[in-house]
């Protein structure tokens, strides 16, 4: 119970702070799910310590804004479970982990924001000034 209300609290302080970006002129909010993934949880388990906090996140700051975006971190990840969050994108490591941009395609008909594998982008200062 304690554990529970202690998410509470967080996602309502989250909920509080987009509120706030929103007022202020943001048009959307960017939430990353880092637990939505077996690799950390079960599918249950976040239904029951992770999606019922996201939701209320999403739901306090809907009214205000037209861009809401869900990041499901990691590798995976519960996909379905997130697409029937009411955003209006979601990004993933699609290059990393299932499902690709055609299958999402078929499966999210919202905006899909990807298609980069992060770890093979190039870095340094021969990006900015090659040669």
């Amino acid at each position: 119970v304690a554990f529970e209300l202690g998410l509470q609290v967080v996602a309502r302080a989250t909920a509080c702070f987009a509120l706030v970006c929103a007022e202020a002129g943001a048009h959307g909010l960017f939430i990353a799910m880092q637990c939505a993934t077996n690799q950390l949880l079960n599918e249950a388990e976040y239904r029951e310590f992770g999606e019922p906090f996201d939701r209320l996140v999403l739901e306090t700051v809907r009214p205000q804004t037209s861009l809401n975006i869900a990041h499901i971190h990691g590798d995976d990840i519960f996909f379905d479970l997130v697409s029937d969050y009411q955003v209006e994108a979601i990004n993933w490591h699609d290059r990393i982990t299932s499902p690709g941009l055609a299958e999402a395609r078929q499966r999210f008909s919202g905006m899909l924001v990807g298609g980069i594998n992060e770890w093979k982008i190039p870095k340094g200062p021969d990006v900015i000034h090659p040669g």
